[in-house]
């Protein structure tokens, strides 16, 4: 994988210095060197072993998540989906990097997912940094729970509404099986 990597930056690097000239051309060589030297000795392959090596432990800190959320009363079979809050994230350089917050509601009540230290990549996506999930009960800003008009909308109101002006909430639902 890490050889891989590299040759697509070689790739690209070679695409690019055919309209590059002078100080922008040596700027390409000086960081296709920086990145052979940091990904030197297949480091990104070790890296990888130590993700998968850590699969058993991420199985076990997600189910420890799932039994905590159950015990905060989430039916997690009828959860809906409202929002993402992607209000913590910052540009720095190149990317986007933060907190983000899975906002979502079960039993007419909000809950959130934290996901620590978020890296936004153009080719991957987002992708969850190092730290733990924490999963909270409320809107991400609050981190309490409020009690809720019970008109049988399942939808929060007042304190605990989503924001006005935030991303459209969607709903996930279960399929159907086919009759």
């Amino acid at each position: 994988m890490g050889n891989e990597f590299l040759e697509r930056i070689e790739a690209k690097a070679k695409a690019d210095l055919k309209n590059a000239k002078g100080e922008e051309a040596d700027d390409i060589r000086r960081k296709v060197a920086r990145m052979k030297e940091q990904f030197n000795d297949n480091k990104v392959d070790e890296a990888m072993k130590r993700v998968q090596s850590k699969e058993k432990e991420y199985g076990e800190a997600f189910n420890k998540l799932k039994d905590k959320g159950k015990a905060m009363g989430i039916d997690w079979a009828r959860v809906l989906f409202k929002q993402m809050d992607n209000s913590r994230v910052k540009t720095r350089g190149p990317a986007e990097q933060g907190d983000l917050y899975v906002i979502f509601s079960s039993s007419k009540k909000f809950y959130h997912l934290k996901l620590d230290n978020c890296l936004h990549s153009s080719r991957l996506g987002w992708l969850i940094g190092p730290g733990s999930l924490e999963l909270g009960e409320g809107m991400p800003a609050d981190h309490h729970d409020h009690d809720h008009d019970h008109d049988g909308d399942d939808e929060p109101k007042g304190e605990e509404a989503p924001p006005k002006g935030k991303a459209a909430p969607r709903e996930f639902k279960k399929p159907q099986p086919k009759r």
